[in-house]
């Protein structure tokens, strides 16, 4: 057998270094990735929010237009309850993620109306 001295030395760390480089930067995409989908996701719940106490304080027309501002799109529209005390959910699609959100506003002892969103 005749073993070669120096020509193949170093080719492993090589390997071993080029093999980190590549799993690192498929970490990275991952994790970006990811990052760019949660950020999606609570810019539709911040539209859906904003459309439901839109719905609820202004009706549905100003619902839809705060929607339109947003490039999102009321997808379930649903207002109930006695006068005076509404309830809206809305589901909302925005960038390719959905989000729901229901706001209601009620009269208070002073005849004030104050409104609130919550999660449907």
């Amino acid at each position: 057998m005749h073993v070669v001295v120096g020509r193949d030395r170093g080719q492993a760390a090589a390997t071993m270094l080029t093999a980190v480089a590549v799993f690192t930067a498929l970490i990275v995409l991952a994790a970006a990735r990811l990052g760019g989908s949660v950020v999606d996701r609570t810019r539709a719940q911040t539209v859906a929010d904003a459309v439901a106490l839109a719905g609820v304080t202004h009706g549905r027309a100003m619902a839809e237009r705060i929607a339109g501002e947003h490039g999102a799109v009321i997808v379930t529209w649903r207002a109930n309850g006695p006068p005076g005390a509404i309830e809206v959910l809305v589901d909302v699609g925005y960038d390719g993620e959905r989000a729901s959100a229901r706001a209601t506003n009620r009269l208070d002892g002073a005849g004030r109306v104050s409104a609130h969103v919550a999660a449907p």
